[in-house]
């Protein structure tokens, strides 16, 4: 029987994106854990291909270093979360800049200059590159805001034998 126990999270604050997690090392205030991997959707099952069910075999598996003051072992099953408004954030964060930044550049380049100027496309990828870097920045300035948490830990009981 698996018995679920949560680490003090409060589940209030918004709906969560959870995954299951295996903890493959541990370190002082955390432990570096692996998600489980996805076998794909039901076509994989059913042996009708899309491309991720085979995709999947060759992508390296995720670690994650996971900041906990929970004692973890190596092994054991978890549930880590990430508040979906968070992970919505972080995609804007990541994809949005770089692609505001592009277009506005190379809209810029283009009103300033001739149609088909060189300059359109050099300032958009100026613009891309920007953007990555400010994506970045702001990234690694809230780190810990966009890491996954311990939501809870699944622990194995024995009925006495």
């Amino acid at each position: 029987m698996k018995v679920k126990t949560t680490a003090g999270h409060s589940h209030a604050e918004a709906s969560w994106l959870e995954e299951r997690a295996r903890v493959v090392a541990t370190f002082a205030g955390g432990a570096w854990v692996e998600t489980e991997a996805k076998a794909g959707c039901g076509g994989c099952a059913a042996r009708q291909g899309c491309a991720s069910g085979f995709l999947a075999r060759w992508r390296r598996t995720p670690r994650l270093a996971l900041l906990t003051d929970t004692q973890l072992h190596v092994g054991e099953r978890v549930t880590i979360g990430l508040p979906a408004g968070r992970f919505l954030q972080g995609a804007l964060i990541v994809y949005g800049w770089p692609l505001l930044l592009a277009i506005v550049a190379g809209g810029v380049a283009e009103r300033l200059s001739a149609p088909g100027h060189v300059s359109v496309p050099l300032a958009f990828a100026g613009g891309l590159a920007l953007g990555l870097l400010a994506s970045r920045l702001q990234l690694r300035r809230h780190q810990r805001r966009y890491r996954p948490c311990l939501l809870g830990i699944e622990r194995t009981l024995d009925h006495g034998a």
